[in-house]
C-alpha cells in the first residue's frame, strides 16, 4: 500500500516497509501521523482532534532545521491505544 496523499516526497521522507511514510532524520527513521491514523484506524486529523481534547497524550518531538515534528515511535502508540481503548469504553458505558 502507497499513500497516495503525497504528490512528491523531499530526501526527507520515503515510503517505508509495509507502504507507510517516515521521516529520516540523521538517519534515524521516525513514523508520521499518518501511521499513527493506520495503526489506530482512524484520520489524521481525528488523531490531532484526540491529542487537542486529550484524549490520547501529546506526541514527542524532534528537532528537524528550524521546524519542530511530532513522531509516533511503537511506545507511544501502544501507550495511546490504551487511552483510546479506555475513553471508548467510559463513552459506551454512558450509553
Amino acid at each position: 500500500m502507497i499513500c497516495s496523499h503525497l504528490s512528491y516526497l523531499s530526501e526527507s521522507m520515503k515510503i517505508g516497509p509495509q507502504g507507510c511514510t517516515m521521516i529520516i532524520v540523521k538517519g534515524k527513521t521516525y513514523c508520521t501521523i499518518v501511521d499513527a491514523a493506520e495503526q489506530l484506524g482512524v484520520s489524521s486529523k481525528t488523531i490531532r482532534d484526540y491529542i487537542h481534547k486529550g484524549i490520547i497524550p501529546e506526541p514527542p518531538e524532534i528537532k528537524y532545521g528550524v521546524r519542530i515534528l511530532k513522531h509516533f515511535p511503537l511506545e507511544y502508540m501502544d501507550l495511546a491505544k490504551l487511552h483510546l481503548e479506555n475513553y471508548r469504553n467510559t463513552k459506551n458505558k454512558r450509553r
